[in-house]
């Protein structure tokens, strides 16, 4: 495994457990899409969902839910 595939699936898992957390860090989940916006495509193994996934069922703000379409409108045609 290189550092940057490392790196990548790293930041993958943050961005999920941002997500995911209640009351959601929506500095934390802006800062990772922006920074690496390719996140927002990668679903976690266990489960198949995507960050929009684990934002909407947590009911997560309008703030947070936005930043993650933006970075991937498709992603609201993706099953879960």
């Amino acid at each position: 495994m290189t550092v940057l595939h490392f790196v990548q699936e790293s930041l993958v898992e943050q961005l999920h457990r941002a997500c995911q957390q209640y009351p959601p860090d929506a500095v934390m989940i802006y800062t990772l899409v922006r920074a690496v916006p390719s996140t927002v495509t990668v679903r976690r193994r266990d489960d198949k969902w995507l960050p929009i996934h684990r934002a909407c069922r947590r009911h997560q703000s309008l703030a947070v839910i936005r930043s993650l379409v933006e970075a991937w409108p498709s992603s609201l045609r993706q099953w879960t």
